[in-house]
């Protein structure tokens, strides 16, 4: 039951992650023998099921580095499915309201803090051999090991986000830009000002609540250097997936091999 994410996040110092949207768990290791501290596995825009992910988690597990899995939608059997797999947290896009952040703890937290359906006897609870004495003791170490993360990425939410970031259970608040552009009409635009107010707004509420806030560094839409994130107090890295860090990798092998023109 060791959340090597949670662990990760609670050094306070920067952690680094990347998506993985292919099937082969081979993969996430080669994430995690880069250096990665997290890999994000991709089950909201890539081909991922529900056996191939948990053949990702236990990848990220054997290789000793953090996993989140983004789920398509911010639903509470989705949310549930790949908490039981065993992922140390989850990543849940589009959340726009204060009840759909709170729809996403709930799902993620057992009561007190939520109403996940209680059951050990899954990969999440090494197969009931978790060797706490009950339910409570077990559904009491989730609450406290799960990683919740939720993404801004639409108008409404950066108009809620002061309500969003208030709710108990949050424990990071990305910003995505991408997506903002087109639901604030600004299609593709790269570094618009609105766009930078508004990552400003978000960055404000997470701060007041004590909610940790990202941007991935370098995003097309909305680039920031690392180094500004990091002076700015950002601790919670991610960029790129695997696919694209291929494509580059195939691409620059490619051209080292045709003559200079």
């Amino acid at each position: 039951m060791r959340n090597i994410l949670r662990e990760r996040i609670a050094t306070g110092k920067p952690i680094y992650g990347t998506f993985v949207t292919t099937t082969d768990p081979a993969m996430v290791e080669i994430v995690a023998l880069a250096g990665f501290d997290y890999a994000i596995i991709e089950a909201e825009h890539a081909a991922m099921g529900l056996e191939t992910m948990t053949n990702h988690l236990r990848a990220a597990q054997a290789r000793g580095i953090g996993s989140l899995v983004r789920v398509p939608v911010n639903a509470e059997h989705e949310i549930l499915r790949v908490l039981e797999a065993g992922a140390d947290g989850v990543f849940v896009p589009h959340v726009a309201t204060k009840a759909e952040a709170e729809q996403a703890v709930r799902a993620a937290r057992y009561f007190p803090r939520g109403s996940r359906g209680v059951y050990d006897n899954t990969r999440a609870g090494d197969y009931s051999a978790h060797g706490l004495p009950g339910y409570k003791e077990y559904t009491d170490r989730q609450n406290d090991q799960v990683v919740l993360v939720i993404l801004i990425e639409d108008r409404e939410g950066v108009e809620n986000i002061e309500e969003i970031a208030a709710v108990p259970g949050i424990d990071v608040i990305i910003f995505g830009p991408a997506d903002l552009t087109y639901s604030m009409g600004l299609p593709g635009t790269v570094g618009h000002p609105e766009i930078g107010k508004a990552m400003e707004r978000v960055r404000a509420a997470c701060k007041k609540n004590g909610v940790s806030f990202c941007i991935p560094p370098g995003h097309v839409c909305y680039p920031r250097p690392t180094e500004e994130l990091h002076a700015a107090g950002q601790t919670f890295f991610f960029r790129g997936s695997d696919v694209y860090a291929a494509l580059e990798g195939l691409k620059n092998r490619l051209s080292m091999m045709k003559p200079s023109a």
